[in-house]
């Protein structure tokens, strides 16, 4: 698996995997985004350091975010495209991506109750669940990172 950084040229394929139906259950905001929307949101994204296209064999399989908070924390976020999932992409590009951040710095994923995939990935990784907000249906894990050698 390699990854690239996500341009605008990506608008339409990441808006795709956004507004598939499973991607949207397993968010936080389950409204359909428009593509002026998707634009203008990915216009300001696009300059986070952190911000990839997945591909394994040149092909796109998946994204991955890791959006800065506080000092030497970040939020990451991750999508496989829909065709691509139960492939077990998601265990192999979240460590690739952990291992692209600082050393010991605190990493936050927010997932929702549902999504035992994400979660699974999550937790194999090394995330420990720190919170639930059952009003809101989300956890809250967060690991420290240690980057492997």
């Amino acid at each position: 698996m390699k990854f690239r950084h996500v341009t605008v040229e990506d608008a339409e394929l990441l808006l795709d995997w956004h507004n598939d139906p499973v991607t949207r259950a397993f968010s936080t905001t389950q409204e359909k985004t428009t593509l002026q929307e998707h634009t203008v949101w990915l216009n300001h994204a696009v300059n986070l350091k952190h911000f990839y296209i997945a591909q394994v064999n040149r092909k796109d399989i998946g994204v991955i975010r890791a959006t800065p908070g506080k000092t030497n924390e970040y939020t990451l976020s991750w999508t496989i495209a829909p065709e691509e999932r139960g492939k077990g992409y998601g265990r192999e590009m979240l460590p690739q991506m952990t291992n692209t951040l600082p050393d010991q710095a605190l990493l936050i994923a927010y997932i929702m109750h549902t999504n035992i995939a994400s979660i699974k990935i999550a937790k194999s990784t090394g995330f420990k669940l720190v919170e639930s907000f059952s009003g809101e249906h989300l956890c809250m894990f967060e690991m420290l990172n240690k980057k492997s050698a």
